[in-house]
């Protein structure tokens, strides 16, 4: 069985979002984006004892990852915005910037 694409993940999200009236505004989506940022970022600071040692990846890790990911399926949704797209624009600006530059980060 193949893997769902990008777009396949995005149908999904959205028919998880509204079977559950999960819908919600985009200013209280960006919100809680950043909480789960917040939660991602904890997580690594309990894997890696607080940067004292180097991180192990748990199932606590992955799932803070994969809440991330759900939140910011739902923002492009709302924008609609494929991201697929999204990822190939931003991989073709990276690529320029280390043509440029040497790294991707902007100037």
């Amino acid at each position: 069985m193949a893997k769902p694409t990008l777009e396949e993940w995005q149908h999904r999200v959205a028919a998880f979002v509204a079977a559950h009236d999960l819908e919600t505004e985009i200013a209280p989506r960006l919100v809680d984006l950043m909480a789960e940022a917040g939660e991602l970022g904890k997580a690594y600071l309990q894997a890696s004892d607080y940067g004292r040692a180097a991180p192990q990846w748990t199932d606590h890790w992955e799932e803070e990852l994969g809440d991330v990911l759900f939140v910011l399926i739902c923002l492009a949704n709302q924008t609609q915005i494929p991201l697929d797209r999204a990822l190939t624009r931003v991989m073709e600006k990276y690529a320029r910037r280390v043509a440029r530059q040497g790294h991707p980060g902007s100037a």
